[in-house]
């Protein structure tokens, strides 16, 4: 129920967060690197602030259990994906929700926003890898080949490739433009 910062360097413990009631599933930092947000078994989202180690915001919803979230490029939206099957997207600044997604495809492990911004994929507890199209909320296409959850998802800054890792032990290397 509590996050902690450390040095990397030397290891040192350098702040402890207390907010959540539940297990912390899920951390993403702002990139500026001033925010960090934490998802939780709570069913909370929770924005903190890393110069002073105080909770700047807090969305509680009946979605359940927050399982991924990410901030976008440009720190204004935070994505967030958790037990229900949905993804949502939330306003920094005043925690509201901007946008729901409801997918009927099991628990959202993973998200990530593009680096473009026009693209979410989020990664399931269907072993498959969706990628929604963030102007419409549709999804353009599934990712197959995983023969587990897909838990986590990462970007080549070139924005045409994307890494997912599944329960299955495996990475794979997608080429977004084939599929």
């Amino acid at each position: 129920q509590t996050l902690r910062l450390w040095e990397p360097d030397t290891g040192r413990d350098l702040r402890v967060l207390r907010g959540h009631l539940g297990a912390v599933h899920t951390l993403a930092f702002s990139p500026d690197g001033a925010l960090l947000a934490s998802g939780s078994a709570d069913t909370s989202i929770r924005i903190w602030d890393l110069a002073s180690g105080r909770e700047v915001r807090a969305v509680t919803s009946t979605f359940g259990a927050v399982r991924s979230v990410t901030f976008a490029a440009d720190g204004k939206t935070i994505a967030s994906g958790g037990n229900d099957g949905s993804f949502r997207l939330w306003d920094t600044e005043t925690g509201k929700e901007v946008k729901s997604v409801r997918g009927q495809f099991g628990v959202v492990f993973a998200l990530k926003f593009s680096p473009d911004g026009k693209t979410l994929p989020t990664g399931s507890s269907d072993m498959q890898v969706h990628l929604w199209d963030l102007a419409t909320g549709r999804q353009r296409q599934a990712l197959t080949g995983h023969t587990g959850a897909v838990h986590s998802l990462v970007f080549h800054p070139n924005s045409q490739w994307l890494a997912s890792g599944s329960g299955d032990g495996s990475i794979r290397l997608w080429d977004l433009h084939s599929g």
